[in-house]
């Protein structure tokens, strides 16, 4: 099985101005371009102690390599609506050619609603 068969949609979210309906806007997060991409729980036993510690849920991200996500970007799952921010500089430890299947990672944690 690829790695692309456990991708779904995410959504990233643009901070725009809409209309605050009396002629003027306001800047509002709002949803961008949607992406696929697969999302980890790192459930590790250094994470559950920072967790412990007040450091939010990690998770890696795994995208494609030409999707570029960048620190403080904010997506969103399409599947249960959760928000997510990167927490960290895409790693280009890719797979060799020859692999089958080619990724980029991120590190990101679980944010309420911006």
């Amino acid at each position: 099985m690829a790695l692309e068969d456990f991708y779904e949609p995410f959504i990233i979210q643009a901070w725009l101005p809409v209309s605050d309906g009396f002629g003027g806007f306001e800047w509002k997060w709002s949803d961008g371009v949607e992406f696929m991409a697969g999302i980890i729980f790192d459930g590790s036993t250094e994470a559950r102690i920072a967790e412990a510690q007040g450091v939010k849920n990690r998770f890696t991200i795994m995208t494609s390599p030409t999707m570029n996500l960048e620190f403080e970007d904010v997506i969103r799952r399409v599947k249960n609506g959760a928000y997510y921010r990167i927490t960290g500089d895409p790693v280009e430890d890719m797979p060799p050619e020859q692999a089958d299947t080619q990724f980029k990672r991120v590190s990101a944690e679980k944010v309420d609603r911006p």
